[in-house]
């Protein structure tokens, strides 16, 4: 037999291959699963900056995405539009992957204050149950609307939080959109 130090070569190898083997099988004893969905509880988030839209922007969207696999939830989006005169339009749509059991939304409008902190405005929300529409493929729920009476020459910006059920489980977003310079006359 060859000789290598502290044993024999055969030794050494079995010690390799067994060392090998373990490490493999414990690999394979690790669990390994696509992205779960989570509880109505946890949204995910989309973390952004604070920024603020200049230069004359009259819009801002905010969107997320769900994963390829194992997601509900398929698109996300909020958006704010400046009409002028103290007049905005919110935008709040949730796209599901497949047909839902219940999709709800809120859209937060909030205004930015001297210190740069925001708060809270006002709090729409929306929902449709698949009991309510039986004729109709239920997988997005979109809401358009208009607000007036806002403070001209100060920041909005619009937060979203987006739910959807399907068969007992459920899934929640966050979007946001930039702040957004609200104007007499837009453009």
């Amino acid at each position: 037999m060859w000789k290598i130090k502290g044993g024999n070569f055969m030794k050494c190898r079995w010690r390799k291959i067994l060392s090998c083997t373990l490490a493999m099988a414990l690999l394979c004893i690790i669990p390994a699963q696509a992205s779960e969905v989570r509880d109505v509880a946890t949204v995910e988030k989309v973390t952004r900056k604070n920024v603020l839209l200049t230069g004359g922007k009259k819009y801002s969207l905010g969107m997320a995405y769900g994963e390829t696999r194992g997601s509900i939830i398929s698109q996300a989006t909020v958006g704010i539009t400046d009409l002028g005169e103290g007049e905005i339009e919110i935008l709040v749509e949730t796209l599901a992957q497949k047909k839902s059991d219940e999709i709800r939304h809120v859209a937060i409008l909030e205004v930015q204050e001297s210190d740069d902190s925001w708060t809270e405005v006002a709090r729409y929300e929306f929902d449709a149950v698949k009991e309510n529409y039986p004729d109709q493929d239920l997988s997005g729920l979109t809401n358009q609307f208009r607000v007036k009476t806002l403070e001209i020459n100060r920041y909005y910006r619009v937060r979203g939080i987006h739910y959807v059920w399907i068969d007992g489980k459920s899934q929640g977003f966050s979007t946001q959109t930039e702040g957004l310079l609200i104007k007499k006359y837009p453009g």
